[in-house]
């Protein structure tokens, strides 16, 4: 649910930081920053279908052992671009700050 949440938060964001922080501070001084911004967008909108598949395949077959694996590897890689999104967000944070 925080997924949803932070992923719906950060579409209704994203006009002003096309504007405002892209457009005039990254774009124009650290375009690898912008280029890694878009990245971590992309890696956080992978995982939605991610969490859907895992809320689902836990409501729809909790004891179903044949499934444990696929639900496992779908939370593994979840935590997994949910990782490389926070680090490229520190990333781009950190030149923003700089």
């Amino acid at each position: 649910m925080l997924f949803v949440a932070a992923l719906a938060l950060g579409l209704m964001m994203y006009p002003h930081y096309r504007v405002a922080v892209r457009g005039w501070v990254l774009d124009r001084s650290a375009p690898w920053a912008s280029n890694l911004f878009d990245l971590k967008e992309y890696a956080a909108l992978m995982g939605a279908p991610l969490v859907a598949a895992v809320f689902a395949l836990g409501r729809l077959a909790p004891d179903d052992r044949s499934l444990r694996t696929v639900r496992a590897l779908c939370a593994v890689v979840l935590c997994l671009l949910v990782s490389v999104s926070a680090v490229f967000g520190l990333l781009v944070t950190a030149e923003k700050a700089v």
